[in-house]
């Protein structure tokens, strides 16, 4: 979990090799990179979210897409006007 970010911005675009750099030049002075999001890591959240998911779907706790869509029309129909 990041509990504060700072941001660095640069003019150009890193390679790979000047990304690696970078990260050890910081390392080397005592600040830690959180790695890159990999949006295909599965991490535990998404496990049990997944998992409630499945058992709410098996106990018949879900609705159909017109019923969704039905439900975002009013609610945004009441918004807007």
């Amino acid at each position: 979990m990041i509990m504060e970010t700072d941001t660095i911005l640069l003019k150009e675009k890193l390679d790979f090799h000047q990304y690696q750099l970078a990260i050890k030049a910081l390392s080397d002075i005592g600040i830690e990179v959180e790695p890159l999001y990999d949006p295909y890591v599965v991490q535990e959240e998404d496990r049990i979210s997944i998992a409630k998911s499945r058992e709410d779907f098996k106990n018949g706790r879900y609705k159909d897409n017109e019923q969704v869509l039905k439900e975002v029309k009013q609610k945004y129909e009441s918004i807007l006007g």
